[in-house]
């Protein structure tokens, strides 16, 4: 059985001419995916698949145009996080069902 040339897994099927071997049907879509995006959306859907959890949060307090301080109903924990459109329609106890992404050092 070949193996892929990028995560060494046995099923590479997809020939690549520009890493000389076969890559297996995960790495092959990875890769067409990051042709059509730039670093910048790269970077956000990598870190989406790494750090995101999705929860629901009671809103703490409110800093217009910067973000939210929460606590996560679920685990009790408190985090910042950076936002600022809606921060201008939350306040103090809204509750939220959200998906969290850590992006860089910040959330």
């Amino acid at each position: 059985m070949t193996r892929c040339i990028r995560c060494q897994s046995g099923g590479a099927r997809r020939p690549c001419p520009v890493l000389g071997g076969e890559l297996c049907p995960s790495c092959c879509a990875r890769d067409q995916r990051r042709r059509e995006l730039t670093d910048g959306e790269c970077a956000a859907l990598e870190a989406l698949q790494a750090t995101a959890w999705p929860s629901l949060f009671e809103i703490q307090q409110v800093q217009v145009d910067t973000g939210l301080q929460l606590t996560d109903l679920a685990t009790g924990d408190a985090l910042f996080v950076r936002e600022r459109s809606g921060t201008h329609q939350a306040s103090k106890f809204d509750l939220l069902l959200a998906w969290v992404v850590q992006l860089g050092d910040h959330l």
